[in-house]
């Protein structure tokens, strides 16, 4: 991962006289006149063989390029250093291969040109490795592991020099970046590529790696350091505290994560590529939608960080990872130049059926209602409204409701106007599988029907349009996740840092209990994966300001002895209050947080409003398992109360079983709904649900957004298979009636070395 280090200059103490100067100095700068320059790089034919080619930089460049050009970069002050790109309209002009050589040069321009206020937005797609440090004097990193950036003339490993050859070490783009800064200007980082390659996959068709296992370059172990310190390592966080220019980071995936590009259709043309070889980078397609997207309320980074973080969590396919941000994530969002209009989209009707040409790629999911107008304008007059039926990747169909009073315009536009959230899960069987495994997965699909658990309708799909994918090997059935990573224990002898991660879910084909696992693994993953996209889509700021219920967290980093990564937690009780507040650190509940073996969560539930709240903490794991936080799961916080308080540590290794703990995309849920009476609202069901237990509707006559989000909550995690599988977000609530709202915070739980 690319790392700024602070110059000497900014470690020093300025005087108070010194600093108001410098203050009066930016402060003059006219914001008319500052320019918003950009580096847009993408490697796609790498010239070394041991180095994988890519299809996705190019058309990532494209992207970025034309999303730039519409919020108001001057085409004068983007430099494209891509590969592969066609000469024609559409796409951009590049000024050469993107080598080592012309990466550092134009590095060097942008320091030459750019000013105080300046914008300079640098971009790089590509592969990424790393590679043992070299300066031990520096500040320690995660696993004693430098990032390396890979140009189109990468090589293997120089012993002598005791660096990849042509690679860019995250220190060089340090420098160069404090260059740039150093003139005033502010500086945003977008890095769509990873430092390791080491997960096996299944066949997914188009889904490629965007990083480079070490070892196929040459590249040595990294030296032992104390394991527990480099685990406990912050996100990359540079806030700028002097007068020169802040820094922004925005990384697809951590430095021990995968990176992957994908096919994509949702995109007009021109692009490169056909079918599987029309390939985008999966951070860049949602980094670019909401580029695009000017039905958001974006006003910062951070906003931007929160909104792709939640379209990740809603999307039918999400990456093996969320990505990570850092910086000074609150300056306003690329302050020259204004979001495009809201997307529009054409349709077809027939009747009081509607299809669009666009689907869940685009955002619409099921229940959602779309805006018909005979005009892609975003002021068009309403025709007409349609509630979606169903949503395909690029394609949708829905409903007008309530019927038109016109006759329909002679071509017909569509857009959002209220979102959705869909519950299916898509599920892909394998490709022509045996009779025997054929008859488990019809068993399963039986017993999914008949014993309707809760979880949501098995939707079975292609293999570029699925939650999960099923795959048969060594005569059992493997539960594989969208992007189709892979961990078996024959894979792990020939790749030892997979040793770090759980074996994937897998069941016996000729095992007579093998249909009744994979039907309730299969619903376990929807309930979960359900309740997330619902906690991600019921804001509770919508209807509680931040002063009447404050949500917060807090991390203890990697408490306890650090000389032994797998080391047993410490007993809770065994630790003094003072000591935790000591060493806590803030969370950020609207970004996704990365946390490591033994570190402590704690997360805070104060009620400051007028009325008693009735609150629900759940924990989902990785492995979709959903428990409560407490003894009770439904604790009830009286207005002004003391404060609830649950903590937890994180593990990542299982002593007992000398085996990973689960890890990855972790959350806490907190469902908090206000009381009108004096019944205790019943929370339980988000637990119960997990067993299997349906106690049918729980509403009961709860009006307002509570009812609203309590009925949601029931068809997220009980509702039975006949239900459509979405709720859409129309929930205003009248006046004096109970709020609700559910507070998540998402996890990244990193894996320690492996023994």
């Amino acid at each position: 991962m690319v790392r700024a280090r602070p110059s000497a200059a900014q470690s020093l103490r300025f005087s108070k006289q010194a600093l108001a100067l410098c203050l009066l100095w930016m402060l003059s700068v006219s914001p008319a006149l500052a320019t918003n320059y950009a580096l847009l790089i993408g490697v796609s034919n790498y010239s070394h063989e041991k180095i994988t080619k890519l299809k996705g930089p190019a058309n990532d460049t494209t992207l970025l390029w034309r999303v730039l050009e519409k919020r108001g970069f001057a085409s004068e002050n983007m430099t494209v250093l891509a590969d592969g790109l066609p000469i024609g309209p559409g796409f951009p002009a590049s000024k050469g291969d993107p080598t080592r050589a012309a990466i550092l040069e134009a590095f060097a321009e942008l320091a030459q040109h750019a000013g105080a206020g300046d914008l300079v937005l640098i971009y790089f797609s590509g592969h990424g490795t790393e590679q043992p440090v070299v300066n031990q004097g520096q500040d320690p990193e995660r696993g004693n592991l430098d990032q390396v950036m890979l140009p189109i003339d990468a090589g293997t490993y120089d012993q002598a020099t005791k660096t990849v050859r042509n690679g860019i070490v995250d220190d060089e783009i340090g420098i160069a970046l404090d260059r740039i800064r150093e003139r005033g200007a502010d500086v945003w980082v977008i890095i769509d590529a990873c430092h390791a390659g080491s997960m096996t996959r299944g066949l997914v068709d188009g889904v490629v790696v965007r990083g480079v296992e070490p070892s196929a370059l040459g590249i040595p172990a990294a030296a032992p350091i104390l394991p527990a310190k480099m685990m406990a390592g912050e996100n990359m966080n540079f806030p700028s505290k002097s007068p020169s220019g802040s820094l922004v980071e925005f990384f697809a995936v951590d430095s021990w994560r995968e990176a992957i590009e994908r096919p994509f259709d949702a995109f007009a043309p021109p692009m490169l590529g056909e079918g599987s070889e029309r390939r985008v980078g999966v951070f860049t397609y949602f980094l670019y939608k909401l580029l695009s997207d000017g039905t958001r309320s974006i006003r910062s980074y951070r906003d931007l960080a929160n909104q792709i973080v939640r379209d990740i969590q809603q999307s039918r396919m999400p990456p093996p990872a969320l990505p990570l941000f850092g910086g000074d994530l609150d300056r306003p969002l690329l302050s020259i130049g204004k979001a495009p209009p809201p997307a529009a989209w054409q349709a077809k009707i027939d009747g009081n059926t509607v299809e669009v040409d666009a689907g869940a790629l685009h955002g619409i999911t099921e229940n959602a209602v779309l805006r018909l107008s005979a005009s892609p304008e975003q002021d068009a007059p309403e025709w007409a409204r349609a509630v979606v039926q169903k949503a395909d990747p690029i394609r949708s169909v829905a409903r007008i409701d309530p019927p038109a009073r016109a006759l329909p315009p002679e071509r017909l536009w569509a857009r959002i106007a209220i979102p959705g959230v869909s519950f299916v899960l898509a599920v892909a069987e394998p490709a022509e599988p045996d009779a025997a495994t054929r008859k488990l997965i019809d068993e399963s699909k039986a017993l999914a029907a008949q014993q309707q658990q809760g979880a949501i309708d098995w939707v079975f799909a292609k293999a570029d349009a699925a939650d999960v994918r099923l795959q048969v090997h060594a005569g059992r059935v493997w539960l594989l996740p969208a992007d189709g990573e892979w961990v078996r224990e024959d894979f792990q002898q020939a790749k030892p840092r997979l040793k770090a991660y759980p074996l994937t879910p897998s069941y016996p084909v000729s095992s007579p209990n093998s249909p009744a696992k994979l039907a309730g693994s299969v619903h376990a993953i929807a309930r979960a994966r359900n309740m997330v996209r619902l906690a991600e889509a019921a804001d509770p700021t919508r209807t509680w300001n931040e002063h009447d219920l404050e949500v917060s967290a807090q991390r203890v980093p990697a408490f306890g002895d650090d000389k032994d990564p797998h080391r047993d937690c410490p007993n809770l009780a065994q630790v003094s209050e003072q000591d935790l507040l000591k060493a806590a650190k803030p969370m950020d509940l609207r970004l996704p947080q990365a946390v490591f073996h033994c570190d402590l969560v704690r997360l805070t539930v104060k009620n400051n409003g007028p009325r008693d709240v009735d609150v629900n903490v759940s924990y989902i794991d990785a492995a979709s398992g959903i428990k409560n936080l407490g003894q009770e799961c439904t604790v009830t916080i009286p207005a002004g109360s003391q404060p609830l308080i649950r903590s937890l540590w994180i593990t990542t290794w299982d002593r007992k079983a000398n085996a990973p703990d689960s890890m990855g995309r972790e959350h806490i849920v907190v469902t908090a709904v206000e009381r009108r009476g004096q019944s205790q609202a019943d929370l339980c069901f988000i637990q119960e649900a997990v067993r299997g237990v349906d106690r049918g509707q729980r509403r009961g006559t709860v009006s307002g957004k509570a009812g609203w989000l309590l009925g949601a909550l029931e068809q997220a995690a009980l509702a039975s298979s006949g239900t459509r599988g979405a709720v859409s977000l129309d929930h205003d609530d009248e006046p004096d009636e109970p709020r609700a709202g559910m507070y998540l915070l998402t996890l990244q739980v990193t894996p320690t070395l492996p023994p």
